[in-house]
């Protein structure tokens, strides 16, 4: 599967189209940075609350839901870093 940056941007949008109330940045490890917030979702990074890195499959598999945010994580394709409770409110919204 191919995957661009935009790609995965625009399927945050899709899933998030309000924006989520907390600060993340998305580092797509084979793609590169999102940044999500109230204002909703940009290429790049901002100041965040957690940050969360995974490659594009395992952002995929979360963002279209074939996957729990928790399962990836606890398996070690999914790695948080920062504020946790933020990270489990983000998982419900997806």
């Amino acid at each position: 599967m191919t995957v661009s940056l935009d790609g995965a941007l625009n399927a945050l949008q899709k899933a998030l189209p309000d924006g989520f109330d907390g600060r993340v940045n998305f580092d797509i490890t084979d793609l590169g940075w999102i940044f999500l917030d109230a204002t909703g979702a940009r290429v790049g990074k901002g100041q965040a609350d957690i940050v969360l890195r995974a490659d594009t499959a395992t952002f995929v598999a979360i963002i279209s839901g074939t996957q729990e945010p928790a399962t990836l994580y606890f398996s070690g394709r999914l790695q948080i870093e920062g504020n946790l409770g933020v990270a489990i409110q983000l998982g419900r919204q997806l």
